[in-house]
Formats: C-alpha cells, structure tokens, sequence
C-alpha cells in the first residue's frame, strides 16, 4: 500500500527513543457524549489489539 512512497522518499522510518521493548502506551481520549466514529472506533480496536 505504501511501498511507493517509501521507494520516492516520502515516508521514512522513524526509529523511536525510549522503551527498548518496542512498546508504546497509547491513550485516547474524546468527549463521553461524542463516541469515536466508524475510522475513530476501528483504530481502537486495532491498537487495543496489539
């Protein structure tokens, strides 16, 4: 999906300080009345998966 962007330079890897495990927390926080849309709920449900 992103390969090309990666061959033209566009996107780069990005080596990341701190935890040497690999891990990273993440939290996401929105409004109680306002509940993450469609694409806000499938990206917390990926990451709660790893």
């Amino acid at each position: 999906m992103v390969e090309e962007d990666i061959s033209a330079g566009w996107l780069v890897c990005v080596e990341l300080e701190g935890l040497s495990s690999g891990i990273l927390l993440v939290q996401a926080i929105y409004p109680s009345d306002q509940f993450p849309g469609l694409a806000g709920r499938w990206l917390l449900d990926c990451l709660s998966r790893n």
